[in-house]
C-alpha cells in the first residue's frame, strides 16, 4: 500500500475534525499560557466558519432605542420593590412601638 501511494502520489486523507465537541479550542491550545490573544482568536475564526458567530460575535449590540424600554422596565420594578420596602420597614417600626 505505501509502495502505491508513493508511486502514484496518493496523500493520505485528512481526519475531520468536530470541533463543536471541544468548544472550538485544538487539543493542545493552552489559554493560560497564551499572552498575545491568538488562541482565543483562532477560536473565533473556527466558531465563525462554523456558523456560530456572526460577523465575529456572538450577538449584535443593542442600541439607545432598544436600551431605553429595558431601563424602564427596571427602574419601574425597583419602585416597586422599594416601596414594598418602605412599608415593611414602617410597619416593623409601628409594631416594635406598640410593645
Amino acid at each position: 500500500m505505501l509502495y502505491w501511494r508513493v508511486m502514484y502520489a496518493e496523500s493520505r486523507k485528512r481526519k475531520a475534525r468536530n470541533w463543536d465537541e471541544n468548544d472550538y479550542y485544538d487539543s493542545d491550545d493552552d489559554t493560560f499560557l497564551d499572552r498575545t490573544g491568538d488562541i482565543e482568536k483562532k477560536r473565533q475564526m473556527r466558531m465563525k466558519r462554523a456558523g456560530k458567530l456572526k460577523d465575529g460575535r456572538s450577538e449584535a449590540a443593542l442600541t439607545y432605542d432598544q436600551l431605553v424600554p429595558t431601563r424602564d422596565q427596571s427602574m419601574n420594578s425597583l419602585v416597586v420593590v422599594d416601596s414594598n420596602t418602605y412599608v415593611y420597614i414602617a410597619s416593623r417600626r409601628w409594631r416594635s412601638w406598640r410593645r
